[in-house]
């Protein structure tokens, strides 16, 4: 295709600070653009270069994670109990709830989440958060934000839903406001909380307490069915297909 020009070459930047957000890749184009011409003839094709390898590695990994969500989403269709099979798959493949997140910890006791968390509200409390996913500066930063994350199975082996009452909603709710407690009395900066409870079918007196809880302004709680998850995940990893395809494949 030959050398690119340097309308190819801004936009193909442009596209890689968008993509990323990095302070360390603006500062880095600031500085090879106060470099003289001939080094920037050689210098940009090289970062082309590292850019289609980089693509390239990331197509199979997209496309093997497709695959991934395809089984997910029959096996869910098909009756996948809540443990093992949503616990397991999750555990394993944090990004099918969200690619943001990193996993936490599974099965958290809310007496004990992660160092910090040394809650007293329930101490002879045998329940357990079923997820609790972070995002987080590198260590040793603490957590920005805590996705307290409760799964419920989606429908029977019969193919009816599966319905969640009023008592697992409320459990739901006091897990989350547990967590918001503890860092509101340990720490001058609160991480953002969220909770998220993932289930398909409520019933009457459930719905009603959902509904009480989604008017919370803090901490957030969402309540979102498995087709809303797996949906938005498999949005999400076909757009990426398309753009990394078009870089993967620009040459």
């Amino acid at each position: 295709l030959g050398e690119p020009d340097d309308q190819e070459i801004e936009s193909f930047m442009k596209e890689v600070v968008n993509a990323y957000q990095d302070q360390a890749i603006r500062e880095l184009i600031e500085r090879v653009n106060q470099e003289d011409p001939s080094f920037q003839q050689t210098f940009w094709p090289l970062v082309k270069e590292f850019s289609l390898i980089d693509a390239r590695r990331n197509l199979s990994i997209i496309k093997a994670r497709l695959r991934t969500i395809e089984k997910v989403k029959t096996a869910i269709q098909s009756g996948a109990k809540e443990v093992p099979d949503l616990h397991d798959w999750v555990k394993e493949s944090p990004w099918l709830l969200d690619p943001r997140w990193s996993l936490m910890g599974d099965e958290v006791p809310p007496t004990s989440l992660g160092p910090e968390h040394k809650p007293t509200l329930h101490p002879e409390s045998k329940e357990r958060i079923d997820f609790v996913f972070a995002l987080q500066p590198n260590p040793p930063a603490p957590a920005d934000q805590l996705l307290i994350v409760e799964i419920k199975r989606a429908t029977l082996p019969n193919g009816s839903n599966h319905v969640v009452d009023r008592s697992e909603v409320d459990k739901f709710g006091n897990y989350v406001a547990d967590v918001q407690k503890h860092y509101t009395a340990t720490r001058s900066e609160v991480p953002k909380i969220t909770g998220l409870m993932i289930a398909n079918q409520y019933t009457a007196g459930a719905q009603t307490t959902k509904a009480n809880l989604e008017k919370i302004p803090e901490p957030k709680m969402e309540f979102k069915t498995w087709g809303d998850v797996i949906a938005n995940t498999e949005r999400l990893h076909t757009g990426w297909l398309k753009v990394v395809s078009k870089i993967a494949e620009s040459r």
